[in-house]
């Protein structure tokens, strides 16, 4: 990734540093591009796994409807 896609930018702090309930709050900017390339493979990969368990389900329901008979 170039640094022009991605931006970090620390928007707040809560607590004193080193304090138990110490936390710092960041902003990350991506391009659309970006986010694009991060989420469609997983979107595709879920839709195959979808795809996958249907013909499964339907091929034990074929093979129940087969013993049945």
């Amino acid at each position: 990734m170039n640094s022009k896609s991605l931006a970090v930018k620390k928007i707040g702090e809560l607590g004193k540093p080193g304090a138990p309930g110490h936390a710092v709050e960041y902003e990350a900017r991506l391009s659309r591009r970006q986010v694009f390339r991060f989420v469609v493979p997983f979107l595709v990969a879920s839709l195959g796994f979808d795809a996958e368990k249907v013909v499964q389900n339907d091929t034990h329901s074929q093979l129940d409807d087969g013993q049945s008979g």
